[in-house]
Protein backbone atom coordinates (compact mmCIF):
# COMPACT_ATOMS: atom_id res chain seq x y z
CA UNK A 1 0.00 0.00 0.00
CA UNK A 2 2.84 2.34 0.94
CA UNK A 3 4.67 1.44 -2.26
CA UNK A 4 1.58 2.17 -4.33
CA UNK A 5 1.05 5.54 -2.63
CA UNK A 6 4.72 6.33 -3.09
CA UNK A 7 4.56 5.47 -6.82
CA UNK A 8 1.44 7.62 -7.27
CA UNK A 9 3.14 10.50 -5.50
CA UNK A 10 6.20 10.18 -7.72
CA UNK A 11 4.00 10.02 -10.85
CA UNK A 12 2.00 13.02 -9.66
CA UNK A 13 5.21 14.91 -9.01
CA UNK A 14 6.48 14.14 -12.49
CA UNK A 15 3.23 15.41 -14.02
CA UNK A 16 3.47 18.55 -11.93
CA UNK A 17 7.04 19.17 -13.05
CA UNK A 18 6.14 18.65 -16.72
CA UNK A 19 3.41 21.29 -16.69
CA UNK A 20 4.95 24.68 -17.58
CA UNK A 21 3.75 27.86 -15.88
CA UNK A 22 1.06 29.98 -17.51
CA UNK A 23 3.38 32.84 -18.37
CA UNK A 24 5.34 30.37 -20.52
CA UNK A 25 2.41 30.18 -22.95
CA UNK A 26 2.12 33.95 -22.92
CA UNK A 27 5.79 34.22 -23.88
CA UNK A 28 5.26 31.71 -26.70
CA UNK A 29 2.38 33.79 -28.03
CA UNK A 30 4.25 37.09 -27.71
CA UNK A 31 7.56 35.81 -29.11
CA UNK A 32 6.66 36.13 -32.84
CA UNK A 33 5.26 39.62 -32.25
CA UNK A 34 8.37 40.66 -30.33
CA UNK A 35 10.57 39.25 -33.09
CA UNK A 36 8.76 41.23 -35.79
CA UNK A 37 8.70 44.33 -33.58
CA UNK A 38 12.47 44.34 -33.05
CA UNK A 39 13.04 43.40 -36.69
CA UNK A 40 10.86 46.35 -37.76
CA UNK A 41 12.72 48.73 -35.42
CA UNK A 42 16.10 47.52 -36.69
CA UNK A 43 15.14 47.85 -40.36
CA UNK A 44 13.88 51.38 -39.79
CA UNK A 45 17.05 52.34 -37.92
CA UNK A 46 19.27 51.15 -40.79
CA UNK A 47 17.02 52.84 -43.37
CA UNK A 48 15.98 49.68 -45.21
CA UNK A 49 13.36 49.78 -47.93
CA UNK A 50 11.47 52.63 -49.51
CA UNK A 51 10.03 55.64 -47.74
CA UNK A 52 6.71 54.47 -46.36
CA UNK A 53 5.25 57.83 -45.30
CA UNK A 54 2.65 59.29 -47.64
CA UNK A 55 3.91 62.88 -47.45
CA UNK A 56 7.40 64.35 -47.42
CA UNK A 57 8.48 67.86 -46.43
CA UNK A 58 10.46 69.12 -49.43
CA UNK A 59 10.74 72.72 -48.23
CA UNK A 60 10.18 73.99 -44.68
CA UNK A 61 6.47 74.04 -43.93
CA UNK A 62 5.34 72.47 -47.22
CA UNK A 63 4.45 68.88 -48.12
CA UNK A 64 4.08 66.87 -51.30
CA UNK A 65 3.13 63.29 -52.13
CA UNK A 66 6.06 60.93 -51.57
CA UNK A 67 7.63 60.29 -55.03
CA UNK A 68 8.20 56.64 -54.03
CA UNK A 69 4.59 56.03 -52.96
CA UNK A 70 3.82 54.09 -56.16
CA UNK A 71 6.27 51.35 -55.14
CA UNK A 72 3.42 49.95 -53.06
CA UNK A 73 1.41 49.20 -56.18
CA UNK A 74 4.13 47.91 -58.52
CA UNK A 75 6.33 44.85 -57.97
CA UNK A 76 9.29 46.41 -59.75
CA UNK A 77 11.72 48.30 -57.53
CA UNK A 78 13.03 50.38 -60.41
CA UNK A 79 10.05 51.22 -62.61
CA UNK A 80 7.10 53.07 -61.13
CA UNK A 81 5.20 56.28 -61.97
CA UNK A 82 5.98 59.60 -60.29
CA UNK A 83 3.30 61.99 -59.04
CA UNK A 84 3.03 65.67 -59.88
CA UNK A 85 5.09 67.82 -57.53
CA UNK A 86 2.15 69.77 -56.12
CA UNK A 87 3.01 71.38 -52.78
CA UNK A 88 0.68 72.36 -49.97
CA UNK A 89 1.14 73.79 -46.48
CA UNK A 90 2.00 71.34 -43.72
CA UNK A 91 -0.21 73.32 -41.36
CA UNK A 92 -3.38 74.31 -43.16
CA UNK A 93 -3.63 78.12 -43.16
CA UNK A 94 -6.68 79.61 -41.51
CA UNK A 95 -9.37 80.40 -44.05
CA UNK A 96 -7.71 78.47 -46.88
CA UNK A 97 -9.59 76.27 -49.37
CA UNK A 98 -7.90 72.93 -50.10
CA UNK A 99 -8.80 70.53 -52.93
CA UNK A 100 -7.28 67.11 -53.62
CA UNK A 101 -7.55 65.37 -57.02
CA UNK A 102 -7.49 61.55 -57.05
CA UNK A 103 -7.18 59.73 -60.34
CA UNK A 104 -5.06 58.03 -62.97
CA UNK A 105 -3.56 58.95 -66.35
CA UNK A 106 -6.35 61.24 -67.52
CA UNK A 107 -6.52 63.11 -64.21
CA UNK A 108 -2.78 63.80 -64.47
CA UNK A 109 -3.11 65.48 -67.88
CA UNK A 110 -1.58 62.67 -69.98
CA UNK A 111 -0.28 62.74 -72.74
CA UNK A 112 0.67 66.35 -71.99
CA UNK A 113 2.61 67.92 -69.15
CA UNK A 114 0.82 68.22 -65.78
CA UNK A 115 0.24 71.91 -66.53
CA UNK A 116 -2.37 70.83 -69.11
CA UNK A 117 -4.45 68.88 -66.57
CA UNK A 118 -7.94 69.95 -65.58
CA UNK A 119 -6.67 70.50 -62.02
CA UNK A 120 -4.30 73.27 -63.21
CA UNK A 121 -7.10 74.94 -65.15
CA UNK A 122 -9.39 74.67 -62.11
CA UNK A 123 -6.76 76.20 -59.83
CA UNK A 124 -6.23 79.17 -62.16
CA UNK A 125 -10.00 79.63 -62.50
CA UNK A 126 -10.54 79.62 -58.75
CA UNK A 127 -7.67 82.00 -58.03
CA UNK A 128 -8.92 84.40 -60.69
CA UNK A 129 -12.48 84.29 -59.34
CA UNK A 130 -11.47 84.45 -55.67
CA UNK A 131 -8.18 86.36 -55.51
CA UNK A 132 -8.51 87.12 -51.80
CA UNK A 133 -8.75 83.44 -50.85
CA UNK A 134 -5.88 81.06 -50.18
CA UNK A 135 -6.53 78.19 -52.59
CA UNK A 136 -4.61 74.90 -52.82
CA UNK A 137 -5.33 72.40 -55.60
CA UNK A 138 -3.22 69.28 -55.11
CA UNK A 139 -3.19 66.67 -57.88
CA UNK A 140 -2.29 63.20 -56.52
CA UNK A 141 -2.96 61.29 -59.74
CA UNK A 142 -0.62 58.44 -60.69
CA UNK A 143 -0.09 56.75 -64.04
CA UNK A 144 -1.20 53.13 -64.49
CA UNK A 145 -2.92 52.75 -61.11
CA UNK A 146 -6.59 52.14 -60.36
CA UNK A 147 -9.13 52.33 -57.54
CA UNK A 148 -6.97 50.17 -55.23
CA UNK A 149 -4.29 52.86 -55.11
CA UNK A 150 -6.84 55.65 -54.66
CA UNK A 151 -8.51 53.80 -51.80
CA UNK A 152 -5.10 53.27 -50.21
CA UNK A 153 -4.20 56.98 -50.44
CA UNK A 154 -7.52 58.38 -49.22
CA UNK A 155 -7.08 58.00 -45.41
CA UNK A 156 -3.87 60.05 -45.59
CA UNK A 157 -5.63 62.63 -47.75
CA UNK A 158 -8.46 63.01 -45.25
CA UNK A 159 -5.94 63.70 -42.47
CA UNK A 160 -4.82 66.78 -44.42
CA UNK A 161 -8.23 68.42 -43.87
CA UNK A 162 -9.40 68.88 -47.47
CA UNK A 163 -12.42 71.05 -48.26
CA UNK A 164 -13.15 69.02 -51.37
CA UNK A 165 -12.02 65.78 -53.05
CA UNK A 166 -12.42 65.26 -56.80
CA UNK A 167 -12.27 61.69 -58.14
CA UNK A 168 -11.87 60.85 -61.83
CA UNK A 169 -11.10 57.15 -62.17
CA UNK A 170 -12.20 53.90 -63.81
CA UNK A 171 -10.25 53.28 -67.02
CA UNK A 172 -7.45 51.23 -65.40
CA UNK A 173 -9.47 48.63 -63.48
CA UNK A 174 -8.33 45.79 -65.74
CA UNK A 175 -4.72 46.49 -66.73
CA UNK A 176 -3.67 48.94 -64.03
CA UNK A 177 -1.48 47.85 -61.12
CA UNK A 178 -3.30 45.18 -59.05
CA UNK A 179 -6.17 45.25 -61.54
CA UNK A 180 -8.62 42.50 -62.39
CA UNK A 181 -6.36 41.14 -65.16
CA UNK A 182 -3.45 40.58 -62.76
CA UNK A 183 -1.80 37.16 -63.07
CA UNK A 184 -1.21 36.95 -59.31
CA UNK A 185 -3.50 34.74 -57.27
CA UNK A 186 -4.36 37.66 -55.00
CA UNK A 187 -4.81 39.91 -58.01
CA UNK A 188 -8.53 39.19 -58.14
CA UNK A 189 -9.24 39.12 -54.42
CA UNK A 190 -10.10 42.62 -53.23
CA UNK A 191 -9.73 41.83 -49.53
CA UNK A 192 -6.24 40.34 -49.98
CA UNK A 193 -5.07 43.23 -52.15
CA UNK A 194 -6.18 45.85 -49.65
CA UNK A 195 -4.58 43.86 -46.81
CA UNK A 196 -1.32 43.62 -48.75
CA UNK A 197 -1.30 47.37 -49.40
CA UNK A 198 -1.74 48.01 -45.69
CA UNK A 199 1.04 45.58 -44.70
CA UNK A 200 3.46 47.03 -47.28
CA UNK A 201 3.89 49.99 -44.94
CA UNK A 202 5.98 47.76 -42.64
CA UNK A 203 9.68 47.30 -43.39
CA UNK A 204 9.55 43.65 -42.31
CA UNK A 205 6.91 42.94 -44.94
CA UNK A 206 8.98 44.79 -47.54
CA UNK A 207 11.96 42.57 -46.65
CA UNK A 208 9.90 39.38 -46.96
CA UNK A 209 8.41 40.55 -50.28
CA UNK A 210 11.87 41.31 -51.65
CA UNK A 211 13.15 37.89 -50.50
CA UNK A 212 10.26 36.18 -52.30
CA UNK A 213 10.99 38.15 -55.49
CA UNK A 214 14.69 37.24 -55.35
CA UNK A 215 13.90 33.55 -54.83
CA UNK A 216 11.47 33.61 -57.71
CA UNK A 217 14.07 35.14 -60.02
CA UNK A 218 16.68 32.55 -58.98
CA UNK A 219 14.61 29.39 -59.11
CA UNK A 220 12.09 29.98 -61.87
CA UNK A 221 12.70 27.95 -65.01
CA UNK A 222 12.25 28.94 -68.62
CA UNK A 223 9.18 26.74 -68.76
CA UNK A 224 7.57 28.45 -65.79
CA UNK A 225 8.38 31.86 -67.23
CA UNK A 226 6.77 30.88 -70.50
CA UNK A 227 3.65 29.71 -68.70
CA UNK A 228 3.35 33.02 -66.89
CA UNK A 229 3.81 34.93 -70.16
CA UNK A 230 1.09 32.89 -71.81
CA UNK A 231 -1.21 33.55 -68.90
CA UNK A 232 -0.61 37.28 -69.14
CA UNK A 233 -1.47 37.21 -72.84
CA UNK A 234 -4.68 35.29 -72.31
CA UNK A 235 -5.79 37.56 -69.48
CA UNK A 236 -5.33 40.66 -71.62
CA UNK A 237 -8.24 39.52 -73.75
CA UNK A 238 -11.38 40.10 -71.70
CA UNK A 239 -14.64 39.12 -73.42
CA UNK A 240 -17.75 41.16 -72.78
CA UNK A 241 -19.71 40.05 -69.69
CA UNK A 242 -17.12 37.39 -68.81
CA UNK A 243 -16.21 36.68 -65.18
CA UNK A 244 -13.08 38.83 -65.52
CA UNK A 245 -15.11 41.61 -67.13
CA UNK A 246 -17.51 41.61 -64.18
CA UNK A 247 -14.64 41.37 -61.67
CA UNK A 248 -13.25 44.71 -62.86
CA UNK A 249 -16.61 46.41 -62.42
CA UNK A 250 -17.17 44.89 -58.98
CA UNK A 251 -13.73 45.85 -57.64
CA UNK A 252 -14.22 49.42 -58.89
CA UNK A 253 -17.65 49.68 -57.32
CA UNK A 254 -16.56 48.26 -53.95
CA UNK A 255 -13.37 50.36 -53.74
CA UNK A 256 -15.22 53.53 -54.71
CA UNK A 257 -17.93 52.70 -52.20
CA UNK A 258 -15.28 52.37 -49.46
CA UNK A 259 -13.83 55.74 -50.44
CA UNK A 260 -17.19 57.48 -50.31
CA UNK A 261 -17.88 55.95 -46.90
CA UNK A 262 -14.55 57.31 -45.61
CA UNK A 263 -15.17 60.77 -47.04
CA UNK A 264 -18.69 60.93 -45.65
CA UNK A 265 -17.47 59.87 -42.19
CA UNK A 266 -14.88 62.68 -42.34
CA UNK A 267 -17.48 65.19 -43.51
CA UNK A 268 -15.60 65.97 -46.74
CA UNK A 269 -17.62 66.63 -49.94
CA UNK A 270 -16.72 64.61 -53.03
CA UNK A 271 -17.15 65.36 -56.71
CA UNK A 272 -17.32 62.33 -59.02
CA UNK A 273 -16.80 62.63 -62.76
CA UNK A 274 -18.14 60.25 -65.37
CA UNK A 275 -15.58 58.78 -67.76
CA UNK A 276 -14.99 59.94 -71.31
CA UNK A 277 -13.38 58.08 -74.19
CA UNK A 278 -13.07 58.27 -77.95
CA UNK A 279 -16.15 56.55 -79.36
CA UNK A 280 -16.45 57.80 -82.94
CA UNK A 281 -12.83 57.78 -84.13
CA UNK A 282 -11.35 54.83 -82.23
CA UNK A 283 -11.95 51.37 -83.72
CA UNK A 284 -11.82 48.40 -81.32
CA UNK A 285 -8.24 47.42 -80.47
CA UNK A 286 -8.97 43.70 -80.64
CA UNK A 287 -11.97 41.92 -82.04
CA UNK A 288 -12.77 38.23 -81.67
CA UNK A 289 -11.73 36.12 -84.65
CA UNK A 290 -14.89 34.06 -84.43
CA UNK A 291 -18.43 35.08 -83.57
CA UNK A 292 -19.04 34.26 -79.91
CA UNK A 293 -22.44 32.81 -79.10
CA UNK A 294 -24.82 35.72 -78.59
CA UNK A 295 -22.16 38.38 -79.28
CA UNK A 296 -21.18 40.00 -82.59
CA UNK A 297 -17.62 40.96 -83.49
CA UNK A 298 -16.58 44.35 -82.13
CA UNK A 299 -15.17 45.52 -85.46
CA UNK A 300 -18.38 44.59 -87.29
CA UNK A 301 -20.44 46.64 -84.83
CA UNK A 302 -18.05 49.58 -85.23
CA UNK A 303 -18.35 49.46 -89.04
CA UNK A 304 -22.13 49.40 -88.73
CA UNK A 305 -21.92 52.44 -86.42
CA UNK A 306 -19.85 54.34 -89.01
CA UNK A 307 -22.40 53.49 -91.72
CA UNK A 308 -25.27 54.64 -89.49
CA UNK A 309 -23.47 57.92 -88.80
CA UNK A 310 -22.99 58.55 -92.52
CA UNK A 311 -26.71 57.89 -92.99
CA UNK A 312 -27.47 60.50 -90.29
CA UNK A 313 -28.92 57.86 -87.97
CA UNK A 314 -27.26 59.56 -84.99
CA UNK A 315 -29.10 57.77 -82.20
CA UNK A 316 -28.43 54.33 -83.68
CA UNK A 317 -24.80 55.22 -84.43
CA UNK A 318 -24.24 56.41 -80.87
CA UNK A 319 -25.55 53.17 -79.34
CA UNK A 320 -23.50 51.08 -81.80
CA UNK A 321 -20.27 52.99 -81.08
CA UNK A 322 -20.81 52.36 -77.36
CA UNK A 323 -21.55 48.70 -77.96
CA UNK A 324 -18.39 48.34 -80.08
CA UNK A 325 -16.35 49.84 -77.23
CA UNK A 326 -17.87 47.39 -74.76
CA UNK A 327 -17.15 44.44 -77.08
CA UNK A 328 -13.48 45.43 -77.49
CA UNK A 329 -11.39 42.55 -76.08
CA UNK A 330 -8.64 44.95 -74.94
CA UNK A 331 -10.08 46.92 -72.02
CA UNK A 332 -8.09 50.14 -72.34
CA UNK A 333 -11.40 52.04 -72.42
CA UNK A 334 -13.70 51.49 -69.47
CA UNK A 335 -16.99 49.80 -70.42
CA UNK A 336 -20.24 51.71 -70.08
CA UNK A 337 -21.03 49.91 -66.83
CA UNK A 338 -18.33 51.95 -65.07
CA UNK A 339 -20.27 55.16 -65.64
CA UNK A 340 -23.41 53.45 -64.39
CA UNK A 341 -21.54 52.61 -61.16
CA UNK A 342 -20.29 56.20 -60.81
CA UNK A 343 -23.77 57.67 -61.30
CA UNK A 344 -25.40 55.17 -58.93
CA UNK A 345 -22.89 55.76 -56.13
CA UNK A 346 -23.05 59.53 -56.60
CA UNK A 347 -26.79 59.34 -56.08
CA UNK A 348 -26.57 56.84 -53.22
CA UNK A 349 -24.01 58.90 -51.28
CA UNK A 350 -25.49 62.26 -52.28
CA UNK A 351 -22.24 63.27 -54.00
CA UNK A 352 -21.89 65.94 -56.63
CA UNK A 353 -21.73 64.43 -60.12
CA UNK A 354 -20.10 66.04 -63.15
CA UNK A 355 -21.32 64.33 -66.33
CA UNK A 356 -18.22 64.71 -68.47
CA UNK A 357 -19.47 62.12 -70.96
CA UNK A 358 -22.71 63.98 -71.72
CA UNK A 359 -20.88 67.31 -71.96
CA UNK A 360 -18.28 65.91 -74.37
CA UNK A 361 -21.03 64.42 -76.53
CA UNK A 362 -22.96 67.70 -76.63
CA UNK A 363 -19.88 69.62 -77.80
CA UNK A 364 -18.86 67.03 -80.42
CA UNK A 365 -20.02 67.01 -84.06
CA UNK A 366 -23.02 64.72 -84.37
CA UNK A 367 -23.23 64.44 -80.58
CA UNK A 368 -20.68 61.59 -80.39
CA UNK A 369 -17.27 62.07 -78.76
CA UNK A 370 -14.32 61.77 -81.13
CA UNK A 371 -11.02 63.36 -82.11
CA UNK A 372 -12.37 66.88 -81.67
CA UNK A 373 -12.00 66.55 -77.89
CA UNK A 374 -9.79 63.47 -77.52
CA UNK A 375 -6.03 63.13 -78.02
CA UNK A 376 -6.25 59.34 -78.36
CA UNK A 377 -8.51 56.48 -77.28
CA UNK A 378 -9.30 57.81 -73.78
CA UNK A 379 -7.24 60.90 -72.96
CA UNK A 380 -8.78 64.31 -73.71
CA UNK A 381 -6.85 66.86 -75.73
CA UNK A 382 -5.90 70.25 -74.26
CA UNK A 383 -9.28 71.75 -75.08
CA UNK A 384 -10.97 68.71 -73.54
CA UNK A 385 -9.01 69.11 -70.30
CA UNK A 386 -9.87 72.83 -70.18
CA UNK A 387 -13.52 71.96 -70.61
CA UNK A 388 -13.34 69.41 -67.77
CA UNK A 389 -11.86 72.06 -65.46
CA UNK A 390 -14.58 74.53 -66.42
CA UNK A 391 -17.32 71.95 -65.86
CA UNK A 392 -15.97 71.20 -62.39
CA UNK A 393 -15.79 74.91 -61.57
CA UNK A 394 -19.39 75.48 -62.68
CA UNK A 395 -20.60 72.50 -60.67
CA UNK A 396 -18.74 73.75 -57.58
CA UNK A 397 -20.40 77.12 -58.01
CA UNK A 398 -23.80 75.51 -58.49
CA UNK A 399 -23.43 73.44 -55.31
CA UNK A 400 -21.81 76.22 -53.29
CA UNK A 401 -18.57 74.29 -52.72
CA UNK A 402 -16.44 77.41 -53.06
CA UNK A 403 -14.38 79.77 -50.90
CA UNK A 404 -16.99 82.52 -51.37
CA UNK A 405 -17.27 83.28 -47.64
CA UNK A 406 -13.52 83.85 -47.38
CA UNK A 407 -13.71 86.42 -50.21
CA UNK A 408 -16.57 88.29 -48.57
CA UNK A 409 -14.65 88.50 -45.29
CA UNK A 410 -11.58 89.80 -47.13
CA UNK A 411 -13.67 92.47 -48.88
CA UNK A 412 -15.21 93.59 -45.58
CA UNK A 413 -11.76 93.90 -44.04
CA UNK A 414 -10.61 96.00 -47.01
CA UNK A 415 -13.61 98.32 -46.63
CA UNK A 416 -12.95 98.70 -42.89
CA UNK A 417 -9.28 99.41 -43.58
CA UNK A 418 -10.15 102.06 -46.17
Amino acid sequence: MDKQSSAEAVHKGQNTRRRPPRFFYMILILLPFLFFFFCEVFLRLVGYGCLDQQWIEVVPGKLMLNPEIARRYFYSNTTFPLPAQDLFFKEKPSGSFRIFILGENSASGFPYLPSASFSCYLEKRLKKEYPASKIEVVNLSLMAVNSFALRDLLPGVLRQKPDLIIIYSGHNEYYGALGAASTLAAGRNRWLINLRLYLERFKTVQLISEAVRVCFRIFRTERKFKAVSEKITSDQQIPYNSSLFRAGIIQFEENLKDMLHMARSAGVPVILGTLVCNLKDQPPFLSSKEVVVGLPKAIDVFKEAVSSLKADSITLADSLFRYARDLDLLRFRAPGQMNYVIKSLAQGFNCTLVSFDSAFDSLSPGGITGNDLMADHLHPNIYGYMMMGELIFKKMKEKGILPALKTEIAELKEKEHN
